[in-house]
């Protein structure tokens, strides 16, 4: 019988239970599912049914809001917006992991949270570093932003990319990662993690639509040079890519 593979990325963390328990619908637990015997999906080491009885049949405190100052703030090209900001140490340390996000937004815009993944979280400065391309009406209210300030942060969140089981026991293998546009920013702490496990990362980039390759600075610190080429063409992989890649995976 095939078995769906469920997982939730808050399962066995301080976020855990959630609001989903207290509605009878938490993704992993039988029981807090409505189910009378104990069938966990995915066991996280946890029980998660004991934590909501524990914490009173609630479920348990949702991610903090935090006002952090802007250390530095740099516009490159009217078309992407570098925050560098410090925060307290534990948040630096729960984001640094790969697929880590915050939501953002200035103190006069409490409706415009949004969504952005993280490039860098140094657990030693405690500055977290984001890279936002300005688009809309939300991220265009970024821009207010200025060394010295404050903004406000919800986080921390983890699942801003897919696969994270397979990036973290990869180790001593050869690494092809490929990335175009603001997709550069999230890429960088993936490429940390597979340099971290001893693997060799060879990066494709394509910096369209923007004039330049902004993540060089964090790049160069993982000593990693990347290949530049046009890797969309007509809305599929370009002829140049596929050669590419088929040189590389061999």
């Amino acid at each position: 019988m095939f078995k769906e593979n469920i997982d939730c990325i808050d399962a066995g963390t301080e976020y855990c239970p959630c609001k989903l328990a207290e509605s009878g619908e938490c993704l992993l637990c039988s029981q807090l599912h409505g189910s009378t015997f104990c069938d966990c999906l995915n066991w996280k080491g946890i029980c998660i049914y004991q934590e909501f009885y524990y914490n009173g049949n609630k479920a348990k405190e949702g991610r903090k809001t935090y006002n952090c100052v802007v250390e530095d703030r740099s516009l490159y090209d009217n078309e992407v917006l570098l925050i560098k900001f410090k925060a307290p140490h534990k948040l630096v340390i729960d984001l640094s992991k790969p697929g880590s996000f915050i939501f953002i937004r200035t103190e006069e815009n409490i409706y415009f949270d949004v969504p952005i993944s993280i490039l860098d979280s140094n657990i030693d400065t405690n500055i977290i570093s984001v890279m936002i391309e300005i688009r809309g009406v939300k991220t265009k209210q970024l821009l207010n932003i200025e060394s010295g300030g404050e903004i406000t942060i919800r986080g921390p969140y983890w699942n801003g990319v897919f696969g994270l089981k397979n990036i973290r026991k990869q180790k001593n293998n050869n690494i092809l990662v490929i990335a175009r546009g603001i997709g550069m920013a999230p890429m960088v702490p993936v490429i940390k993690k597979l340099v971290q496990n001893d693997n060799k990362v060879t990066v494709i980039v394509d910096k369209q639509p923007f004039n330049d390759v902004y993540v060089s600075e964090w790049l160069d610190k993982l000593n990693i040079v990347p290949q530049e080429m046009n890797l969309i063409e007509k809305g599929k992989l370009s002829p140049e890519a596929k050669v590419a890649i088929k040189s590389i995976i061999g």
